[in-house]
């Protein structure tokens, strides 16, 4: 019972963030330049660095593959939930402690988990993860099959549920825009653009390349 208490707690720290909008600090007026942020909460040594939380140590996760989103990071299994990205935390003499879990890139929160692993490619690089929008929404890049919307993948989803936002900004001003729809009814409808004011990026734990 109380491993069970530790995962319900654990995963509800996680999924909370689902619910939960960049902070204040995110919010910057309409029309200015889009700033772009690194996420890369462990060092070189394997450790969590300062700033980021640890919720809950997990044991018995299974870290089985690479993610399909982001370089140098795990896809991690823990019960019927996928946490992706997972950074492995590997020191300098090349011994795996674990990966630290995130579910949102504007959450400076997570989880260690503990378990089986593959060897991961040291893939250096980065991807976007996150984006907030000028009218207030926070959202994350999802993996897997996507739906379509007027020819357009619908690769954003947003923390509200309500929105979502359509393939990869367009990034030829200084204020980044995308295509926003409304989610309601069992389908998407009222495409229109918005801005990008904050764009964030999972980074590799092997650096940048």
């Amino acid at each position: 019972m109380k491993r069970w208490g530790v995962i319900g707690l654990a995963i509800a720290a996680l999924v909370a963030g689902l619910v939960a909008a960049p902070g204040a600090s995110a919010q910057r007026a309409e029309g200015a330049a889009t700033v772009q942020v690194n996420v890369s909460p462990v060092d070189l040594n394997g450790k969590v660095r300062p700033g980021y939380e640890i919720a809950a140590t997990l044991f018995g996760v299974n870290c089985y593959t690479s993610s399909d989103l982001f370089p140098g990071t795990y896809r991690c299994i823990l019960g019927n939930n996928i946490l992706d990205p997972c950074w492995p935390r590997i020191d300098a003499h090349g011994r795996y402690h674990g990966s630290y879990c995130m579910r949102l890139p504007w959450l400076h929160a997570g989880i260690v988990v503990r378990g089986k692993h593959v060897p991961l490619r040291h893939e250096k690089g980065r991807r976007l993860w996150g984006l907030h929008t000028t009218d207030g929404y926070g959202c994350s890049i999802s993996g897997g099959a996507h739906d379509v919307f007027h020819g357009q993948v619908v690769l954003w989803r947003c923390a509200s549920g309500a929105r979502a936002l359509l393939a990869m900004p367009d990034r030829s001003t200084a204020q980044w825009q995308i295509t926003e729809v409304t989610w309601s009814n069992g389908h998407y409808h009222d495409p229109h653009r918005v801005g990008i004011t904050k764009a964030w990026y999972a980074v590799s734990p092997f650096g940048l390349g």
